[in-house]
């Protein structure tokens, strides 16, 4: 494969081994310049998830303890997270706040 080389950074590199002084390879990568473009925005999931990407406070982690635990169904507590639902499976998951 040919890739237009204007658009090429070179990257140069050496990797050593732990406890020597001289390095064990040296090599130089062309990488494209600009990365490719995500498949999706946090701004797009924002528009439907006010909160999509947003940390987890002890707060919220709490708050969810309490709600999982009077058994709220996950796409109510995706509402009332703002987040999807895939956000809070995981963090259920990640709580073990469910068998």
């Amino acid at each position: 494969m040919r890739e237009d080389r204007e658009n090429l950074i070179i990257a140069n590199a050496e990797l050593r081994m732990p406890n020597y002084n001289t390095a064990v390879f040296k090599f130089s990568l062309a990488v494209p310049e600009s990365s490719p473009k995500k498949a999706y925005s946090v701004e797009e999931f924002r528009t439907t998830h006010q909160d999509a990407y947003k940390p987890w406070t002890v707060d919220f982690d709490s708050e969810l303890s309490a709600l999982v635990a009077d058994g709220t169904k996950v796409k109510e507590l995706s509402a009332h997270f703002g987040r999807t639902s895939g956000a809070i499976r995981s963090r259920i998951k990640k709580l073990n706040l469910r068998e």
